[in-house]
């Protein structure tokens, strides 16, 4: 895919929105739009794959469609937060493996398609390897979560209420709680710690996150967007791999517009 880049410039509380300029002060935006959704068609892979705009300072450029624009948009949407290769992957591909009715979900389109048209594998290693581990943090957490969960439950059931769809929703969370926490660690004299990744499972994936992002940066980026390839092109600023984030310094306060939804950051 070729994109011209475009160097845009906005008036004053415009808004971003682009403008012919005056010679008065120039306004840098900072934009993400989702422009078309639409799921793979491949034998092996029917995930969903998006279109992305991107305004960055004072240019323009449309986002080839590929799995490594879909990492970059969920790194920068996410403030900052460190995914480990197969945390990103899992956000991304939308391929849990956990329990409980969205994991499910999530692995029958993953092999079937949204339509339910049958393919002859699917995605198998995504829906059946348990290969989303987590660590000491992760683990505490979600006991907490489910600490919680109980301590409604049983609310619930002083009052009498066994059966409601309040009580019944609530033990569904805990449920696919327990399943998560299984699926993702081991419990060892009654403690639950962090279970050790499938051999191999974890580098290969961290090897696809880093051949994805330099093809996008290298390949397309650096041609067809250089303000936003240099940027992007600083390990203090993006990082990927076994380890991934984005943390630009200063704060950059992305607007974000995603297709049927309000804007928001």
């Amino acid at each position: 895919m070729k994109a011209a880049l475009l160097f845009i410039d906005a008036e004053p509380g415009s808004g971003g929105s682009g403008a012919v300029w005056d010679g008065g002060p120039r306004i840098p935006i900072y934009r993400i739009k989702q422009e078309s959704v639409r799921r793979r068609k491949g034998r092996y892979d029917q995930t969903e794959v998006s279109t992305w705009r991107v305004w960055f300072g004072f240019a323009e450029v449309l986002l080839p469609e590929s799995v490594a624009s879909d990492y970059l948009i969920r790194l920068i949407r996410s403030d900052g937060a460190e995914f480990a290769a197969d945390a990103l992957t899992e956000a991304v591909r939308k391929s849990m493996p956990g329990g409980g009715e969205a994991g499910a979900q999530a692995a029958w389109e993953i092999l079937n398609g949204r339509d339910g048209a049958e393919t002859p594998r699917g995605r198998v290693g995504d829906v059946n390897e348990r290969d989303v581990m987590w660590d000491k943090t992760q683990i505490a957490g979600c006991v907490r979560g489910m600490a919680k969960l109980r301590r409604e439950i049983r609310k619930h059931e002083d009052a009498g209420d066994f059966d409601s769809e309040g009580c019944r929703r609530l033990k569904g969370k805990l449920e696919e709680q327990q399943d998560l926490l299984a699926a993702s660690s081991r419990k060892i004299k009654g403690k639950w710690v962090p279970k050790a990744y499938q051999k191999g499972t974890f580098s290969e994936k961290a090897n696809v996150i880093g051949k994805h992002f330099r093809k996008l940066l290298g390949g397309y980026l650096r041609q067809n967007c250089r303000p936003l390839f240099d940027h992007l092109n600083d390990q203090e600023v993006l990082r990927y791999g076994a380890r991934n984030w984005y943390r630009p310094k200063p704060r950059i306060n992305w607007e974000v517009e995603l297709m049927g939804t309000k804007k928001g950051i």
